[in-house]
């Protein structure tokens, strides 16, 4: 199955739903379903755990993605190789989704990995996309042509941003959410992906192989107790992974005369059933698992859900009608809840609406145009990171974690020595005002995906011109952020004050760092890194930006 990314998809639509949407079992269920090695097990996340599930879903969606390290090149057909690391990095997005939806681990298989670079290289040259691609193709192999046959492909995306796309799914040739069905298989244990940056002018590319040794190997256990598996999952799930269609999943099932029902707190929600996907075979056993997809509203549901603003929104979902080898089954339900991002789960109020504000919380008595009295909590514990040791770090980093502004890049690490992106630092200082809701309106940059976990951040700042990106149509969120724009952001945050005085700093010469340096010196935000040195355009640490930030809430609440 094939998907295209939302950038490329209005010009060029060749999505096309072949072999690994359905494959049926032609063998006995007891000869088909071989015992593998559970070795691939791993935790589920507790989707239970509100704040469990935000802390995973941060250590996940704002670490930075290794360099892809391709080796390889697309003119001369050479496949080549991408990085060790850069492949683990997509296992680990595909585990995330994996573990959030209930389901076992996979890893990584080299020989599936070094096929599925030769698939990937001839969707790229030929840029295209076909599960059956004839050897007229650009840089055809016979390797790369089976893998295709196995495998999800994406043209427009590679990498990390490939898996999301999948489990998006968007595009009304993908109503039957083949891609997102395969990567949440449970029988899945290992895969291999090839990918292909873009650049040179073509595309950049990602074959995901995904259907392997073990595709009608024993179910394994899912968290589920009834056994479904569904997309988004019971319990708490980031708002910034939870799309309008919705997926539910259950071995040897016939949707047939299933009905779905959902409601929230104002009542019926009104659903679509858009697929109902299930095996024609007298086994009754298919991979991807039979499927029944509704959409939320009156859409397709290829987009994002509102994100909620007054308070985590809960789905009660319903699933009736299902049969499993003719026998009918009990109704299945379970609640789903969207999680505000600007909610205190431990307060009875979103975080800045005023009410409810503890007694050692730090409110800004100002109003400015983005943003209105957000409140801080005052640090009273410690972060729990290990590599958090200078001095200078440990207050300010013990504030954000107390202010749910990072929980930093493992449960007992924060890398304070890092660069911060600019997709990074976008999501910090969104944090830090409260996570307001941005317009409801494009975002003007073509690499500020929608349904990425940067795109309302960056969407407030540009609507509030706290950014204007890096040149036309571009905002650069994987590039490394300077100390001069991070500065600069703080400053427009609260509207460009103007500040009197010299500037003590004999290293600013471009003319749109002096004010907001000015500034910060001012109101002691920074010192520099000498008494007359500030370093503008030395890329800035995560230790310094939670310097910056802690330093930018105290002068604000002074």
């Amino acid at each position: 199955m094939g998907v295209l990314s939302s950038r490329l998809r209005a010009a060029v639509l060749t999505t096309i739903l072949l072999a690994p949407v359905l494959a049926v079992s032609t063998v006995a269920p007891a000869e088909a379903r071989t015992q593998f090695s559970a070795s691939a097990a791993g935790p589920w996340i507790d989707t239970t755990d509100r704040a469990a599930v935000l802390a995973a879903y941060r250590a996940e969606f704002e670490r930075v993605e290794p360099d892809p390290g391709f080796a390889g090149n697309v003119s001369g057909c050479v496949a080549g190789t991408t990085s060790q690391a850069f492949r683990q990095s997509i296992v680990q997005r595909i585990n995330w989704y994996r573990r959030m939806a209930g389901l076992d681990v996979v890893a990584e298989r080299a020989d599936y990995s070094s096929a599925a670079q030769q698939t990937a290289l001839m969707m790229a040259a030929q840029g295209s996309l076909s599960h059956s691609p004839g050897t007229s193709w650009a840089c055809h192999t016979t390797t790369g042509a089976a893998t295709a046959s196995k495998s999800n492909l994406a043209l427009g995306t590679y990498g990390i941003g490939a898996i999301d796309a999948y489990i998006q799914d968007s595009g009304l040739n993908n109503l039957e959410m083949g891609h997102r069905r395969t990567v949440l298989y449970p029988e899945l244990l290992q895969i291999g992906t090839g990918d292909v940056p873009a650049g040179n002018g073509t595309w950049g590319s990602n074959a995901l192989q995904v259907f392997d040794a073990n595709i009608w190997g024993t179910r394994p256990p899912v968290r589920q107790p009834e056994g479904f598996v569904a997309w988004p999952p019971s319990g708490y799930v980031p708002p910034q992974a939870v799309w309008g269609r919705w997926t539910f999943s259950l071995g040897g099932a016939d949707f047939t005369n299933a009905t779905v029902t959902v409601a929230n707190g104002a009542g019926p929600v009104p659903i679509t059933v858009l697929a109902r996907r299930q095996s024609s075979s007298p086994l009754g056993r298919i991979a991807p698992e039979p499927t029944i997809v509704w959409s939320i509203g009156a859409d397709n549901g290829s987009a994002l859900l509102p994100t909620p603003t007054s308070g985590d929104e809960c789905y009660d979902v319903t699933v009736s009608g299902v049969a499993v080898a003719g026998v009918a089954q009990p109704a299945f339900s379970y609640s789903t809840c969207v999680i505000d991002p600007s909610f205190s789960a431990s307060s009875t109020s979103p975080v800045g609406s005023g009410p409810a504000v503890p007694d050692n919380a730090v409110c800004v008595n100002t109003v400015f145009s983005g943003w209105t009295k957000p409140c801080w909590t005052r640090s009273t514990g410690t972060s729990g990171f290990v590599d958090v040791v200078r001095a200078w770090q440990i207050g300010p980093v013990n504030w954000l974690v107390a202010n749910a502004i990072t929980t930093g890049v493992t449960p007992d690490r924060f890398d304070p020595e890092a660069r911060l992106t600019r997709a990074q630092a976008a999501t910090l200082l969104w944090r830090l005002a409260g996570s307001p809701r941005p317009p409801n309106r494009a975002v003007g940059f073509d690499d500020v995906p929608v349904g990425s976990w940067y795109h309302d951040a960056v969407l407030w700042m540009a609507a509030n011109g706290i950014t204007t990106g890096t040149g036309p149509g571009r905002f650069s969120p994987d590039s490394f952020a300077s100390r001069a724009e991070l500065v600069t952001f703080l400053w427009r945050m609260i509207d460009s004050p103007p500040t009197q005085g010299a500037n003590v700093f004999s290293d600013i010469s471009a003319g749109w760092q002096r004010a907001a340096v000015r500034w910060a010196s001012v109101n002691g935000i920074t010192t520099g890194t000498s008494s007359t040195t500030f370093a503008p355009d030395d890329l800035v640490t995560r230790g310094q930006a939670a310097a910056f930030l802690a330093r930018f809430a105290a002068s604000l609440s002074a």
